[in-house]
């Protein structure tokens, strides 16, 4: 019986161990959708380009994927979400067009239909920062 009762502990610690939810359902619900903008990276050669963030939300959480008009990253999925009332942090990593590792963090705040990320980053061994400003496409 005492090897049962532990195998119960186990099974119930770990079923209910899973990833805790970002906020409430209207809270990620406000995030949910398809968010266009330019983005600028200082000191950089490059155009400025727009970027497209699709947001959804899974088992509670927020998901999406973030792609360039420009095809320097397509569809590259975002991760290490951190959502906090009016602010998401999030990251992505994708392999440029000049075949170099690359990796964003952003720190975007929302103010109604308006999203302003702050982000930095690394290509290859060099580091970049930039902002990039969206509209809420419904």
């Amino acid at each position: 019986m005492m090897k049962k009762n532990h195998l119960l502990l186990l099974f119930f610690c770990t079923a209910c161990a899973g990833s805790k939810p970002h906020g409430n359902a209207a809270d990620l619900q406000s995030w949910v959708g398809a968010w266009r903008g330019v983005a600028i990276i200082e000191n950089s050669q490059q155009p400025v380009t727009e970027w497209f963030l699709q947001l959804t939300v899974q088992n509670g959480r927020l998901s999406g994927r973030i792609s360039s008009a420009d095809g320097e990253f397509a569809q590259a999925i975002i991760k290490d979400i951190e959502l906090t009332g009016y602010e998401l942090k999030f990251t992505f990593s994708f392999e440029t067009n000049r075949g170099l590792q690359a990796t964003q963090r952003h720190v975007a705040v929302r103010q109604g239909h308006k999203l302003l990320s702050l982000f930095s980053g690394r290509e290859g061994g060099h580091a970049f920062r930039g902002r990039w400003e969206a509209r809420y496409e419904p």
